[in-house]
């Protein structure tokens, strides 16, 4: 028997549902009948009604319910008369009683409402904290000061000056004709290296200077901010008044945390008050907080709650340098420095002609700017050393004491003053040695007084006798020990010209000539000349570079002190017994120790 095909193409599957399409539909239909019928008698036979829904129920609900209501309207006669007490009660009430007001009125009471209460401002710390360190030269206190050295021209041939200058020769000679083969530079304009600058007692001493950003008028308008609609104002109050400061330092070494040590601040003055011979060069007082705003304690003052010091406490005074030096910029912060320059600008563009330089001095103005200056100078620190320093500050609590009904805060009127967060870490600084190594260039004429292969070299060092600079000179080569020692001047042979001293420097390498070339330049060669520079390796094994164009302004400055080779030649022959002894230890740098 052949079984039927069955096929799933869309033909097949159209002509079924021709077919039998509608049988489909009808069984459908009577299935879903067959069910509603089943839940119908299903519901007749098992859902009943309950019987507080039957009608014999209800009607009793509604019979008591209507007991009830007939009931309320007509209430016992006790509680009538309960409800004429309550309102007699209620009358009183409707007509209170006004107390008249006292012939004295209290005058503890605020005329409005406060607008706002007054909460705590939030105080700036100093910004763009900063440290420059260098070598100078104080002028020693009159206590201090060396009795008269003997005069160094008796055995030469110079007539003294009755006006005061250096020396003249007699005749055309003097120091010029004797010290041929190493004459000295010109002298800048003004100076005068044999004057008053080198002659006056002095003393070497490292500093660093720390300056930073007082940010005056960001403080003025966090304060504004907090009190302008506040209910209770104070004029006295509602401006910032600065307090004390602390000064933070740190000796730093490479890999190393910071070790922070708080500085004593009256003992700096106290020791500022001993040593120096007096202060100069105060900035601008418009660069200084205000008088009405700044109730800073300086470290020398009393009480710290003595209101009405002036700012200059943020800036601390510069010690006194010797006769002709100035400490410059480095003693200010570069932001007044650039707002300088932009002053004179806008005065030159609006004048059309330059204006005066702005005072050095103090000088009274009303002009206020964006930031003030705070300033602090170390002297305690040692040469070769890494220093970096932070700073806090804090003003007087403009809440302290207050009632609390005019804070938001009962807690804000407790502390006196309110301190700053720390400002910024500076960078670390190093304090430089007191001897230092310049190089010169010689002239054709002092060349031929060399030796092949040999150079002239200076050091920079302290004088014993006045406290000062002066500078010694060592005619050596590569390789040789930077140390002076009049001991290496032998007859005809000068070496050495200045006072002994061990720099344990040892000459490692050089770069150019030494001669001077510049009168040899001609238009087929206009080229400058290779700079001349020398490179000197310390005893710690740290290197220092020296150059011609760097030492100029320092040789310029002290070539007087440098004597003569005449000098030298009569000192060589002398009896140095009075003189100390070069350390023998100190004479090899990569000698063990």
């Amino acid at each position: 028997m052949k079984l039927p095909g069955i096929r799933f193409d869309k033909e097949a599957i159209i002509g079924f549902l021709i077919n039998h399409g509608e049988k489909i539909v009808g069984g459908s239909v009577g299935m879903i009948a067959c069910f509603l019928v089943y839940g119908g008698i299903d519901a007749i036979r098992s859902q009943s009604v309950a019987k507080e829904q039957q009608p014999a129920s209800i009607e009793a609900k509604s019979t008591s319910t209507a007991a009830y209501i007939e009931s309320v309207k007509k209430p016992p006669a006790n509680v009538l008369a309960k409800n004429v007490s309550l309102k007699k009660s209620i009358d009183s009430w409707r007509e209170p009683k006004i107390t008249p007001m006292p012939e004295v009125s209290l005058l503890n009471k605020p005329l409005f409402e406060e607008r706002s209460k007054r909460t705590q401002p939030a105080v700036l710390p100093i910004e763009n904290l900063r440290a420059v360190a260098g070598v100078v030269v104080l002028a020693a206190k009159d206590k201090d000061v060396a009795p008269p050295q003997p005069d160094r021209n008796a055995d030469r041939d110079v007539e003294p000056d009755p006006t005061g200058k250096p020396p003249r020769p007699r005749s055309g000679r003097g120091r010029a004709e004797k010290e041929e083969a190493f004459p000295p530079f010109g002298l800048p304009p003004g100076g005068d290296p044999m004057g008053q600058n080198n002659a006056m007692r002095g003393r070497i001493a490292g500093y660093v200077i720390v300056t930073g950003l007082i940010p005056m008028a960001k403080q003025n308008g966090e304060y504004r901010q907090r009190f302008e609609s506040a209910g209770f104002q104070d004029p006295k109050r509602d401006v910032p008044l600065w307090s004390d400061y602390l000064v933070e330092r740190s000796e730093t070494a490479a890999g190393e945390p910071d070790a922070w040590k708080k500085m004593d601040l009256k003992q700096i003055a106290k020791q500022s008050q001993d040593e120096w011979a007096g202060t100069q060069e105060n900035p601008p007082t418009r660069f200084l907080l205000p008088d009405s705003t700044a109730a800073a304690q300086t470290p020398a003052a009393g009480s710290p709650s003595t209101l009405g010091n002036t700012g200059s406490s943020y800036c601390a005074p510069l010690p006194q340098l010797i006769a002709g030096e100035a400490w410059g910029t480095k003693a200010m912060h570069p932001w007044f420095i650039s707002y300088l320059k932009q002053k004179k600008t806008a005065s030159q563009d609006a004048l059309g002609a330059a204006p005066p330089e702005p005072p050095q001095g103090s000088s009274p103005t009303n002009e206020r700017i964006e930031y003030s200056l705070f300033r602090f100078v170390d002297m305690n620190v040692e040469p070769g050393k890494s220093y970096r320093y932070r700073v806090r500050l804090s003003v007087w609590n403009p809440n302290y004491n207050l009632a609390a009904q005019h804070l938001s805060e009962s807690t804000l009127a407790k502390a006196a003053k309110l301190v700053s967060a720390p400002s910024n870490v500076s960078l670390p600084v190093v304090v430089p040695e007191t001897t230092s190594m310049l190089v010169r260039s010689l002239r054709k004429e002092s060349m031929k007084r060399l030796k092949p292969g040999m150079i002239e070299l200076l050091v920079l060092a302290p004088n014993r006798q006045t406290g000062n600079y002066s500078l010694r000179s060592l005619v050596t080569e590569v390789g040789g020990l930077a140390n002076i020692d009049q001991s290496l001047n032998k007859p005809g042979d000068s070496r050495v010209r200045g006072e002994d001293i061990a720099t344990n420097r040892v000459l490692v390498d050089m770069r150019g000539r030494q001669d001077d070339r510049t009168d040899t330049r001609t238009k087929a060669s206009p080229a400058p000349p290779e700079p001349f520079e020398m490179l000197f390796l310390r005893a710690d094994g740290s290197f220092e570079k020296a150059t011609a164009a760097d030492s100029q302004v320092r040789i310029n400055q002290y070539i007087g002190t440098l004597p003569s080779a005449e000098e030298t030649t009569k000192g060589s022959s002398r009896d140095r017994s009075g003189q100390p002894e070069m350390p023998q230890e100190n004479l090899n740098p990569f000698q063990p120790r």
